[in-house]
């Protein structure tokens, strides 16, 4: 099984699919929030311009996530955890 999440990009607004493990992010109003990759390609040059690093996303940012290979979250709970 795979997943992945769908976010809003804090540059353009539009949702798209992601790692969220591996998206790049920035903080904004004290919160992460997620770039899509058309930000990420547009914010480059003007970061390079200002002679600040680019962004570069890690492989797979913007990939489905194999369920086998998540470990960033350890144990899923199961319905026992919960009060229903």
């Amino acid at each position: 099984m795979a997943y992945f999440a769908m976010v809003t990009c804090i540059g353009c607004g539009r949702p798209f699919g992601c790692n969220p493990h591996l998206v790049p992010s920035i903080t904004h109003n004290g919160e992460r929030a997620a770039i899509c990759q058309n930000c990420v390609n547009v914010a480059n040059p003007q970061r390079k311009a200002k002679g600040l690093a680019e962004i570069m996303p890690a492989p797979g940012a913007y990939d489905v996530v194999a369920e086998e290979t998540d470990t960033d979250f350890g144990q899923r709970p199961s319905d026992e955890d919960f009060d229903y």
